[in-house]
């Protein structure tokens, strides 16, 4: 594994020069050689999935992804809300919440954020 991003793009410069590219040909014809073009491909490919994003971010190992062998093992839904996925969503807004008890006095309460969970039923399939 190359470590510094110089000496990948030298690698990438080096094959590129064995298949036989000339002086002519991109990427040596351009000022940066390619390497923004390279950048920009490297970090495609590593925002592909999760996984490779949290390696190339440092992480060790990664706890409660599903692994790919687990996902063809993933039920199929034949009825409604037989499968379904679940999902918060956070909202950092200002709420003002006023409740009456029953002997008519108010009391006030101030949320800061609102969380919203989401039950969705997968797409049926027959």
């Amino acid at each position: 594994m190359i470590d510094a991003p110089q000496a990948l793009h030298d690698d990438f410069l080096h094959h590129c020069r064995a298949v036989g590219l000339t002086a002519a040909d991109y990427p040596f014809n351009t000022a940066g050689h390619a390497i923004r073009s390279l950048s920009r491909h490297l970090t495609a490919e590593i925002l592909r999935s999760f996984s490779s994003a949290a390696h190339s971010a440092g992480a060790s190992h990664l706890k409660g992804l599903p692994r790919q062998d687990d996902e063809a093992a993933t039920p199929e839904a034949i009825h409604p809300y037989q499968v379904v996925e679940f999902d918060g969503h956070r909202f950092d807004i200002r709420l003002k919440v006023v409740v009456r008890d029953p002997l008519g006095f108010e009391h006030e309460f101030e949320m800061e954020r609102v969380w919203l969970p989401v039950v969705a039923a997968t797409q049926l399939r027959r």
